[in-house]
This record gives structure tokens, sequence and C-alpha cells, in this order.
């Protein structure tokens, strides 16, 4: 059973825009396979750990706490989230994960749908019992999958990445050279010929982090 936690992160824990489609489905809603022992560093310095796993379909971080899976509500104090040396931080409704560093550090937000298998299987996104209004419709056995580790035999995750720079305290698209160049306008001439001697492919994470870590230099 899932629970909505309305508690203070301490309170719980002491207690408790470049869209990438995936090329295969996933059979899980989480982004690690099974729950791991993270961090929760607030605002304040201090910092509490957990059994974490992040959910695509709600775009909510988990965590365990006796053997119930409960939603970690984002609480103003939260900083960020460490799980498996990666970086996880509370942007509006959702958690963004940082990929790089820098004064212009690249994100990735990381979603999912819940997909019929055969949809999947042809690589087809129709049949999404994701979203607010599939969520009023699905029954209470597609409700539950949206948080059981592994998903019905005739469900899949149909996974998107959605990328963005962080400029100041704004978010800006990274869907393209234009939109990349535009912060960092001084080194116009340098990007272009480190994306063309590089084939730098907007939709490939690892191309878009080496970009971005250059243009940052």
């Amino acid at each position: 059973m899932i629970f909505k936690s309305s508690l203070v992160v301490c309170a719980i824990l002491s207690a408790s825009a470049y869209v990438s489609f995936a090329q295969t489905a996933s059979r899980s809603p989480y982004i690690f396979p099974e729950f791991v022992t993270g961090r929760v560093l607030q605002k304040g310095g201090a910092s509490v750990q957990a059994s974490l796993n992040y959910n695509l379909t709600t775009q909510e971080m988990m965590f365990m706490n006796n053997g119930q899976r409960l939603v970690l509500d984002q609480a103003p104090n939260i900083d960020t989230i460490y799980v498996n040396n990666r970086k996880f931080v509370p942007v509006k409704e959702n958690y963004f994960e940082k990929l790089t560093d820098g004064p212009v550090p690249l994100y990735v937000q990381r979603k999912g749908a819940i997909v019929s298998a055969a949809s999947a299987a042809m690589k087809n996104v129709g049949g999404v019992i994701g979203g607010n209004e599939g969520r009023k419709k699905a029954s209470q056995q597609k409700l539950r999958a949206y948080y059981e580790i592994k998903l019905p035999d005739d469900y899949a995750l149909a996974s998107e990445n959605i990328y963005w720079l962080k400029k100041d305290k704004d978010f800006a698209p990274a869907n393209d050279l234009k939109k990349i160049i535009k912060l960092f306008p001084e080194k116009e001439n340098d990007i272009n010929v480190f994306v063309k001697e590089n084939k730098i492919n907007f939709s490939n994470e690892a191309d878009l982090i080496a970009l971005v870590n250059y243009c940052n230099k």
C-alpha cells in the first residue's frame, strides 16, 4: 500500500527541454531495479539516510519504511538527494537529475508512461495509462502498477528524457544548438566547431554532457 507523507523530511525519515524517447521499454516504473540506500541533504546542512527510489511514472521520490513504499514529500528544506552516486534536486512538483556541474549545469527530467506490452513491442506509445486523465480512468489494478517494483506481464514502461540547462535560478530547454548557444553567446564559434568536430547528437545524453562541460570551461 502507498501512502502520501505530509511531514517534513526530518520527521519522515527519522520515523523514516530536449525530449528523448528510450528505444527499449522497461518492466519497472522505477529508475533503479530496487530500493537503494541514499542520502537526503537538507538546505540547512543536515542529512538523513533512507532506502530510496525514483518513480518515473508519477515523478515522485519514494522511500521504504517498514516494508511500505512511501512518497517523500518535497518539503521546502530539501536541497539534494543522492542515490547510487547520482544527484536529484526538487524542481516544482518533480525531481530533476543533475548531470554536470559548472556555472550552467545540465539536468534531465526523467519520465515514464505505462503502456501495453504489445504497444511497447511495436515501439508505439499507444495504450498509455500514465497521466492525470489516464489515472482517473484506470482500474485499481492499473493504479497499483504505478508503485510496484515490477510491472504486470501485460504492461511495460515507455521512458522519456527532457534535458534542461540552469542559468542562475531559471531552467531553459537544451533541445538544440541554437538554444544552447543562447546561454553561451560569447562561445558561439567555439561551440559550433566542437559540435561539428565531435559529431554531437543532441538526443544522446553522453554527447550533451560532453558539450555542456565544454561550454562551461
